[in-house]
């Protein structure tokens, strides 16, 4: 005679049923991931035994269970460094972790076990060595900040040890796997080569593996590298489109440098910054001011800064620095 089973859950209405030999097969192994046995059927101290066992250690198995139903545990190994005690929690066929604690390498979203990842969960990922919390839909990373493998990115407080053995503190900023700028309180020759970095020097330090340079407006820099060791106070930089109407004659001084905005039309007593020679005779003035330091090409002659640039202002304009005669 068979007999039904009835859930705790009184919100579900299915039942189970298992016939007894006599009505059919004798056991139930379809409707459940356990062996239900009818009256009648032989050997029943196996499939009973069987049960227990599979209670006892929650289907260990590095694959999920079939026919698994809401509250059913999972201990699953199928990664044998990171075994998870999962729960189905009756939706379509995902299994979370109990603890709500996820440590992989991908992100656990993308596992079709755990697709109901809620707010809250935690998933240590071990690819990049952080911590992240599921907060508003998405991974908030509780740290470390930086992003560690061979795309690290991120900012890395560490030291450095120098030619002379003294060991220095510095800051790093990583992006996609290259240090791109290291901060510094001293200036010293690393012992171990940085890539992209021959000496470090006091303050920020930008990577010479590529032209890195700092974009935006430069409020208060000091001074700009107008040449390789060739630096211009930034005192002595004016930048106007207009030198005869924007700013007064009285403030022009002979060797300060404009950033001008028409190259083909340079304003009298200025010279366009392209290291070009010119005579230490017609421009005296000018060459009391800054002499040689530019370069020359040869007796009677000195040059201007080479501050050439491609900074577009229009379509076909583009920024020009002069240098007062």
């Amino acid at each position: 005679m068979s007999y039904t089973l009835r859930f705790s859950d009184l919100t579900t209405t299915t039942n189970i049923t298992v016939l007894s030999k006599a009505e059919g097969t004798g056991i139930n192994n379809y409707d459940t991931s356990l062996e239900l046995v009818g009256a009648g059927y032989p050997n029943y101290g196996r499939p009973t035994a069987q049960n227990f066992l599979k209670l006892l250690e929650n289907f260990s198995a590095p694959s999920k269970p079939l026919y698994p139903i809401k509250g059913q545990l999972w201990y699953d190994t199928s990664n044998a460094q990171y075994p998870f005690l999962k729960i189905f929690d009756g939706k379509s066929d995902t299994w979370p972790n109990v603890n709500g604690v996820y440590q992989q390498s991908s992100d656990p979203v993308g596992d079709g076990l755990t697709t109901n990842i809620t707010n809250g969960n935690v998933w240590v990922d071990t690819n990049h060595n952080q911590l992240k919390i599921r907060s508003a839909g998405t991974w908030t990373i509780v740290g470390p900040n930086i992003l560690t493998g061979v795309n690290k990115t991120g900012i890395e407080s560490t030291t450095a040890t120098s030619t002379t053995g003294i060991l220095y503190p510095i800051i790093k900023n990583w992006v996609n796997g290259y240090v791109v700028e290291i901060i510094s309180y001293d200036t010293f020759t690393p012992r171990t080569v940085i890539d992209g970095f021959s000496t470090i020097k006091k303050g920020t330090n930008l990577t010479n593996k590529v032209v890195a340079k700092y974009n935006g407006l430069a409020e208060k820099a000091s001074a700009l590298e107008v040449s390789p060791g060739v630096l211009v106070n930034a005192s002595e930089v004016i930048t106007t489109t207009d030198v005869s109407t924007d700013i007064s004659p009285n403030l022009i001084k002979t060797g300060m440098i404009i950033g001008y905005g028409n190259s083909s039309s340079i304003p009298s007593g200025y010279l366009i910054c392209d290291s070009s020679p010119v005579s230490t005779t017609l421009y005296s003035d000018l060459y009391n001011v800054i002499g040689n330091t530019y370069g020359t090409n040869g007796e009677g002659t000195f040059k201007t800064p080479n501050m050439t640039t491609s900074t577009r202002i229009t379509s076909s304009i583009y920024l020009t620095y002069i240098i007062k005669t």
